[in-house]
């Protein structure tokens, strides 16, 4: 079904945009992450191909890994952000390398499996626990104890949205390699 693909290259095209408005306003690596992400499975979804040769994308997300590395050591929510942005960039080298698109996974093809269904799972679990941050962040907001003065593609219920369109993205194509 070309239309779906097309549907969900959209949505991720627009993910990516939500975090690239947000660096905009403020440099974050994540937020950088976060797009680079959303842009790459929008090319992996794209009934019209992925305009982007791969080697560049085995380049950024190599990179990203590499950015990713060192804050994954870390305790509190930076290093969690950081594990997270590890995962995802070693998941897309994953599928670029290992194979969305390759015959002979380098892993084999039952470790392949494996490692497709264990990513597969992280990124559910990432995307429901975005719901359970929007309904936090909704909250707080109705109560007054946090004044959300941002919105629209800056405000943090979007950039958590964002989040969980490319979870869900990144698990639906992890769990096509199985």
């Amino acid at each position: 079904m070309p239309w779906l693909s097309g549907v969900v290259s959209s949505l991720l095209l627009f993910a990516a945009l939500v975090y690239v408005v947000r660096l905009a306003g403020r440099f974050r690596f994540g937020d950088l992450s976060h797009a680079a992400m959303a842009a790459g499975m929008a090319a992996m979804f794209s009934p019209l191909g992925d305009p982007v040769p791969e080697a560049v994308w085995v380049a950024v997300f190599s990179v990203c890994a590499a950015v990713s590395l060192p804050g994954s050591f870390r305790g509190g929510y930076d290093g969690v952000e950081a594990r997270h942005h590890l995962v995802g960039s070693l998941a897309m080298l994953f599928m670029l390398l290992g194979g969305h698109r390759h015959a002979d996974p380098p892993l084999g093809a039952g470790l392949a499996s494996v490692a497709a269904l264990a990513l597969a799972g992280y990124f559910i679990g990432y995307a429901l626990w975005g719901v359970e941050r929007i309904a936090a962040l909704r909250v707080s907001t109705t109560a007054g104890a946090t004044q959300l003065a941002r919105s629209g593609l800056l405000s943090p219920t979007t950039a958590a949205a964002a989040g969980m369109v490319t979870a869900l993205a990144m698990a639906t194509m992890l769990l096509a390699m199985i």
